[in-house]
C-alpha cells in the first residue's frame, strides 16, 4: 500500500478498533484493553457498521484516518455540541466555546487534522478499491 501511495507520507498500521459510545478518556481505556489489543485506536462508529454488515453477511474492512493521538484527551465532550440525534448545532458549539475558550485551540489542531486525515484517508480508499477493482483480472490472468 505504502508503495502504490507514490511515497506520501503516511503511517500506515494494523490495530484494533475500540468503540465507545462517546469520547472517553484514552488512558483510563487503555488500562482496561487486553494485551493482544494491538494499536488501539478509540473511536465511536465503527462497531454500528460492523454489526449492520454481520447482519447483512456484508464483507467489511474498516478503515480509519486518525485526528488525534492517543497521548492528546479531548476537553470536551461531542455531546456539548450536538442535539439528541447528534448532528452539530453552531449554537451549541459557539455556547460551548464560549464556556470553555480553552479548548479554541485544540478545536483549531482537530479541525487541520481532520481536513489532513480526510485527504489521507481518500488517498488511501482510491489505491485499495483499484486493488480490490484488479484483484479478479490479475487472478483470471494467473489461472489462463
Amino acid at each position: 500500500l505504502n508503495r502504490r501511495l507514490g511515497g506520501k507520507e503516511m503511517q500506515i498500521r494494523r490495530g484494533t478498533f475500540v468503540t465507545a459510545t462517546g469520547i472517553k478518556n484514552k488512558r483510563e481505556m487503555a488500562e482496561q484493553l487486553p494485551a493482544w489489543a494491538t494499536n488501539p485506536v478509540l473511536e465511536m462508529e465503527t462497531a454500528a457498521v460492523a454489526q449492520a454488515a454481520y447482519e447483512g453477511n456484508v464483507p467489511l474492512i474498516a478503515i480509519r484516518a486518525i485526528t488525534d493521538g492517543a497521548e492528546e484527551e479531548l476537553r470536551f465532550a461531542i455531546e456539548e455540541f450536538t442535539d439528541r440525534e447528534l448532528n452539530i448545532s453552531v449554537g451549541r458549539v459557539l455556547l460551548t466555546v464560549a464556556k470553555k475558550p480553552w479548548i479554541v485551540p485544540q478545536l483549531l489542531r482537530l479541525g487541520k487534522n481532520s481536513r489532513i486525515a480526510g485527504e489521507n484517508l481518500a488517498e488511501v480508499l482510491k489505491v485499495l478499491l483499484e486493488e480490490l477493482r484488479d484483484r479478479p483480472a490479475r487472478s483470471r490472468m494467473e489461472t489462463s
